[in-house]
């Protein structure tokens, strides 16, 4: 089982919100990265078939996923950006609408909306009006409508976006949990929640692909070359120059750096994480 995509396009006038791009998702989890205006809403809704690239083919096994029409639908869950939840609905009642929009019988519905609600952590609020949840279990009911009629591909965009520390780390056990045997990508701006999730990644900027694989594959490429460095302020000032920051944190008499380059004298070599190889990416370091 995969998806593919043959140098897709999307162009908005003059506009090239993403250009001829080319990967390959077999079964298993991907994070999707970029900064605002990248294009990963764009992609996502193609791989959804709600919107059609310009040019460029996108298949499924094989097949044409335009051609394939509803059969290719019905095989697909989807969380967009701007999910919202009827809020007059209780839970069961809104899986209930969902599943049946989806095909699914009475009887289906009857066993699979408790099976779903159990599987996202909520069946003990089965019950309550959706307008009663946090922004949290309101985007669980969005994985719970997504995957009610088991799709084969689930495409989340930016669904960790508000969610508190703890809704993170549940929503990032449920993801992996799923992926056993499932196409899914999800986008974020949050790099840490990628590394939480998958070691495959597609990075998008202005629309291409910058970057894509395997994450620790992407991490050996600076091994060595990240370092912090405990320094006063004035020392940062002319630091910042001629170093690539990745972050700066306030200690209580000095500045803690973390930055990419060559050691200074008194600087500590780190394990890179993803934040620091998209920060190298970004600066135009990367061959």
């Amino acid at each position: 089982m995969e998806i593919k995509a043959e140098n897709v396009t999307r162009t908005f006038g003059m506009k090239r919100a993403i250009d001829e791009l080319n990967f390959t998702l077999p079964e298993g989890v991907y994070g999707l990265l970029g900064d605002n205006g990248a294009g990963k809403s764009t992609l996502m809704r193609i791989l959804v078939a709600i919107d059609h690239q310009t040019s460029g083919k996108v298949t499924f096994n094989g097949k044409d996923i335009f051609h394939m029409n509803d059969d290719y639908r019905n095989l697909v869950g989807y969380i967009p950006q701007d999910f919202e939840v009827y809020s007059a609905f209780t839970a069961t009642e809104y899986l209930e609408y969902m599943g049946a929009l989806k095909g699914l019988s009475k009887k289906e519905l009857k066993h699979k909306v408790p099976e779903v609600l159990q599987f996202v952590n909520l069946e003990k609020v089965a019950n309550k009006k959706v307008k009663t949840f946090s922004g949290g279990m309101k985007r669980r009911v969005g994985i719970a409508q997504a995957i009610i009629n088991d799709p084969k591909i689930l495409i989340f965009d930016e669904p960790t976006a508000g969610l508190d520390p703890h809704e993170r780390i549940r929503f990032s056990n449920i993801i992996s949990e799923m992926g056993q045997d499932k196409i899914i990508l999800f986008s974020t701006h949050i790099i840490s929640d990628i590394e939480a999730i998958t070691t495959n990644v597609i990075i998008l900027n202005q629309g291409k692909i910058k970057e894509q694989g395997n994450v620790q594959k992407m991490l050996s490429e600076i091994k060595g070359k990240v370092f912090t460095e405990e320094m006063d302020r004035e020392r940062l000032a002319s630091f910042k120059k001629e170093h690539l920051i990745v972050r700066i944190r306030q200690e209580e008499n000095v500045v803690n750096v973390r930055y990419l380059g060559e050691k200074e004298s008194g600087a500590i070599v780190c394990e890179p994480t993803l934040e620091d190889y998209y920060i190298y990416l970004g600066s135009g370091s990367h061959a």
